[in-house]
């Protein structure tokens, strides 16, 4: 995700050692709703964890891949124009980052996201 397409639905954020909350707004430009679906947009899945990601590397200060996902559930659907909160904390376990996704009419989703940090490159 490109930092623009973020900053045009941030709305709040608060970063912790511990925590990142993020207030956000989907708007109805996002390209995220491109086709999902015609005339019953709603914010895909994969999305809402590329979001987590992003609010993961916000949380641990440096990029992060995304190396797998555990016990996601996507519970309500987002539309245009909802707004909605984003909170991610540390796991118990090395590169675990736990995400919820909270609406105005509860839990959107919420997983584990497993992640590593990116290699420094080789000179």
């Amino acid at each position: 995700m490109t930092r623009a397409l973020l900053g045009a639905m941030l709305l709040q954020s608060v970063v912790s050692p511990n925590r990142v909350w993020l207030r956000l707004r989907l708007p109805v430009s996002s390209p995220y709703l491109v086709g999902h679906f015609p005339n019953e947009a709603i914010l895909p899945g994969i999305a809402q964890l590329e979001l987590a990601l992003h609010a993961a590397c916000l949380l641990a200060g440096t990029e992060l891949v995304l190396t797998g996902a555990r016990g996601v559930r996507l519970r309500r659907a987002l539309r245009p124009d909802d707004e909605f909160d984003l909170i991610v904390t540390r796991g118990d376990a090395l590169g675990d980052v736990h995400f919820e996704v909270r609406a105005a009419e509860g839990r959107a989703s919420n997983g584990i996201l497993e992640v590593s940090g990116v290699a420094a490159p080789r000179v």
